[in-house]
């Protein structure tokens, strides 16, 4: 998208990444990963095992096959495979989509992303009370109760 809408500041050289920074002293795993990095997918563990067999065989017969790869590393995007690591060498996008391949890969845990856990509707709050937060209308005291009564 970023390509599309910004081509002049793809193209300058500006743009970089670098991963979270660490707190000195700090106690907790610099590798583990929070947030929506790379595509993922999740069978519900409430799911019917025909559900299970259901999605198991979406993911066989669509997600892992060659050509869908290759048409999320085409469009910017890193499959959500573990080895796809060598297909992102060709690619235009190659450094990013290498970085972000390897966070993902090197991480020994991953929490997704608030609003991608919750329901739609607590999602809509999350964000607009996250919204709130960083417009200074809201204390990050006031985002967690206002969460609190929300759940």
């Amino acid at each position: 998208m970023m390509k599309e809408t910004a081509p002049d500041f793809m193209d300058s050289g500006d743009l970089g990444w670098v991963p979270f920074p660490t707190v000195e002293g700090g106690t907790g795993d610099p590798r583990y990963l929070v947030g929506t990095p790379a595509n993922s997918f999740a069978i519900s563990s409430d799911a019917t095992e025909a559900q299970r067999n259901t999605a198991m065989d979406f993911l066989a017969d669509k997600v892992l096959d060659k050509e869908y790869s290759k048409s999320m590393i085409d469009s910017g995007g890193v499959p959500p495979t573990v080895d796809v690591g060598d297909s992102l060498k060709d690619s235009d996008d190659k450094d990013f989509l290498g970085f972000t391949y390897n966070l993902v890969h090197r991480a020994p845990a991953f929490q997704l992303s608030w609003d991608q856990s919750l329901s739609p509707g607590h999602a809509d709050t999350l964000l607009s009370n996250l919204e709130r937060v960083f417009l200074l209308q809201m204390t990050p005291r006031q985002f967690s109760a206002a969460m609190d009564k929300t759940l």
